[in-house]
């Protein structure tokens, strides 16, 4: 089976890997989801502006 990933004794195929109704979310609902949890705005910036959830994203937020 070409492009699987092994898993135990058999291959699982690549499309029953990836993520089934994943939506994207606006820069907005990140900050908000992200304040619900820690609470403080100095902890959201700094883990909303890290350097591994920039490189996840694809682009880095700049607090102003």
């Amino acid at each position: 089976m070409k492009n699987g990933k092994m898993q135990g004794r058999g291959q699982v195929p690549t499309i029953g890997r990836r993520a089934r109704g994943v939506r994207r979310l606006t820069v907005g609902e990140l900050i908000c989801a992200a304040y619900e949890v820690l609470g403080d705005a100095r902890q959201v910036v700094r883990v909303l502006g890290s350097g591994p959830l920039s490189r996840r994203m694809g682009r880095k937020l700049v607090f102003i």
